[in-house]
């Protein structure tokens, strides 16, 4: 007997159309989880409006351009003249730089790790669509 022989997945596909109901569920599945990501709503019978981000109030107050992650931030140039620097986000595309004023980072620790092709860790907000719209904070080493 195959190891995944008793399983709920194989005793479901062995039964009469029991393929396709699986199917059908990870379709399902799989556009509920795509709503949910884009914020829309996934309210239904079963659960109601729980988990729902457009009626569960109790979800949060992020919206995707706006929820902060904890990234890694790549340094390539430090501008210490103008008292700025120059920093990517690995999976982050623009055309636009991405400038940052050294006074941003106001724990000690985490400035005298700043370092030319160094790397630190922020909480940012990688949904934004512009430059100018990245937010950086709880700075690591």
């Amino acid at each position: 007997m195959p190891a995944d022989e008793g399983s709920l997945r194989a005793r479901i596909a062995a039964r009469p159309g029991g393929g396709e109901a699986l199917r059908e569920a990870a379709e399902a599945r799989a556009q509920r989880v795509a709503r949910y990501n884009a914020g829309l709503c996934i309210c239904d019978d079963e659960n109601g409006s729980a988990g729902c981000p457009k009626h569960d109030p109790v979800e949060d107050e992020y919206t995707l351009e706006t929820r902060p992650w904890r990234t890694l931030v790549e340094i390539r140039t430090i501008d210490l003249r103008r008292g700025r620097f120059y920093v990517e986000l690995p999976g982050w595309i623009s055309d636009e730089p991405i400038v940052l004023d050294l006074n941003v980072l106001t724990d000690e620790q985490v400035a005298s790790a700043l370092r030319q092709d160094g790397r630190l860790h922020a909480r940012v907000n990688t949904g934004a669509e512009h430059a100018g719209d990245l937010t950086f904070s709880d700075w690591e080493p």
